[in-house]
């Protein structure tokens, strides 16, 4: 069976990254928030300045989701947020056992349809939450389980285990099941067809998953196919939702409406249907916010993992 790739964490100052995760983890305890926020926004101007690969991804990235025409300052302003939120996303993930107890009370995020959810559970259906690395994706999880529910995620390991098994432990606070990457897929089955919430994020192609292209911003992307393939042998219901931040730390989950089978196509084209449809839903949410999107690879090119 193909590997699945592993995240690559690099050195910063000549400290080994899993040391500098151990300190934000220790200093984000103490330090008031308003300053976390602050010395994740230096971070990330740091960052942008020096990452020239990922600062012009994502400028090409931009300037395809807001057009040639889009002013220069536009695409500079927007290109400097996806760094502002890959930065609050980590020092979130960092702080964990500090900011969950408030989301996990319900203070400061918001679900919308979530009545499709209530429904297909309620007629025996597992779930597939398909979402996107916008914003904190990882909180979309949370809120689901807050509500009293069985949720199944996963994600990928790093090459140095003990960052894998550390980020594993900050995950537990969340109250969902995290499956190993490698049983996922078995997992998840067994998840779907007794009707529980699987959560996967759509927009990275992995060579393990299986990738069919579909069209993206007017390009042939490849997509991975394994989730929503594994939602149709269920019968599960499959409803693509993102992640919107707002203000520092007000998380919106848009559940979009049930993306459904067609029972004359194959399981083949329905999955090449699914996936169009999920590329499509995406592409929207993207153009309500392009900054939400958090991708530094050339929309269509190999990917390079966060």
């Amino acid at each position: 069976m193909p590997r699945f790739p592993k995240t690559k964490d690099y050195p910063f100052m000549g400290i080994s990254p899993y040391r500098w995760y151990r300190w934000m983890i220790f200093g984000e305890q103490y330090i008031p928030v308003p300053l976390i926020y602050f010395i994740a926004r230096r971070i990330a101007d740091i960052r942008r300045h020096i990452d020239r690969r990922g600062r012009e991804a994502v400028e090409s990235n931009m300037r395809l989701i807001l057009g040639d025409d889009a002013p220069k300052k536009l695409i500079k302003r927007h290109t400097a947020r996806v760094f502002y939120q890959t930065a609050a996303y980590i020092c979130e993930f960092m702080g964990l056992r500090r900011f969950a107890p408030a989301w996990l009370k319900g203070d400061g995020w918001k679900i919308y349809n979530i009545e499709y959810v209530e429904k297909a559970q309620a007629e025996g259906r597992g779930v597939l939450i398909l979402s996107a690395h916008f914003s904190n994706w990882e909180v979309g999880g949370a809120m689901l389980a807050s509500l009293g529910k069985e949720v199944y995620v996963t994600s990928l390991e790093h090459e140095d285990p003990r960052i894998t098994e550390l980020f594993n432990d900050l995950r537990t606070v969340w109250g969902f099941v995290h499956m190993p990457i490698e049983k996922s897929v078995k997992l998840s089955m067994d998840a779907l067809r007794a009707g529980k919430i699987v959560c996967y994020l759509g927009d990275r192609a992995l060579a393990a998953a299986g990738a069919i292209d579909v069209d993206f911003f007017g390009k042939k992307v490849p997509f991975p196919t394994t989730p929503i393939k594994m939602a149709l042998k269920a019968n599960a219901l499959i409803l693509p939702g993102f992640i919107f931040r707002e203000g520092r730390n007000f998380f919106h989950l848009r559940i979009s409406d049930p993306v459904e089978a067609n029972s004359s196509l194959s399981l083949d084209d329905n999955v090449h249907r699914a996936v169009q449809e999920y590329a499509s839903r995406l592409e929207a949410a993207i153009r309500q916010d392009p900054s939400q999107w958090i991708c530094y690879t050339r929309i269509g090119e190999e990917e390079r993992l966060f």
